[in-house]
């Protein structure tokens, strides 16, 4: 019975041996490939908690989110945007692997408009701002007037609501953007 037990011990020795070697060998000449995620988000649930979501007049539908680049005070550094969402009221916009000026920077700072629409408001300007074909262009600030020209002015217009977000994007973390109030 020993010489059972002390033969299953050692095949069992062996056998990690073998695996450990293996394993090792196989781990050494992977690459990976994996970038962690760096992100703003805006909650929705903080930010319609006052009005609500859904389709009817005064209640949020959908929102635009424009994020520019920001120095640490939260006052805007570019007047052309980095990024534009236009969001369901029920989902977050979310912002990826923003780019920043400061190259190499740990952190980078944004400032977020944002501009609510409910579903009647949304319909009735749809078919001048369509949507879903805006670009970050349409946002750009105008330096000589310090205003936004174009589709851009339409949907700051027209929203319902807007208010402004700050957020700071660190390395491989998930940021939640500080939004002011919802103002009519």
């Amino acid at each position: 019975m020993n010489e059972l037990l002390g033969c299953a011990l050692l095949g069992g020795v062996a056998a990690m041996i073998a695996c450990t070697t293996t394993a090792s060998s196989v781990a050494s000449s992977v690459v990976t490939t994996y970038a962690p995620v760096t992100s703003i988000e805006v909650g929705a649930d903080q930010l319609f908690e006052r009005i609500g979501c859904g389709a009817n007049a005064g209640q949020a539908y959908k929102y635009v989110t424009v994020v520019y680049e920001a120095g640490p005070d939260g006052l805007r550094i570019k007047d052309t945007p980095d990024a534009i969402a236009v969001t369901d009221c029920w989902t977050d916009a979310l912002f990826q692997n923003l780019s920043s000026s400061e190259l190499f920077a740990a952190s980078a700072y944004f400032s977020l408009s944002v501009y609510v629409f409910d579903e009647p408001t949304y319909d009735l300007v749809e078919p001048e701002v369509k949507f879903e074909s805006l670009q970050v262009t349409d946002f750009t600030v105008d330096e000589d007037a310090g205003t936004l020209g174009g589709r851009g002015a339409q949907v700051a217009t027209d929203a319902l609501y807007t208010t402004a977000c700050t957020a700071q994007q660190l390395p491989e973390v998930e940021s939640i953007a500080a939004c002011d109030a919802l103002q009519d």
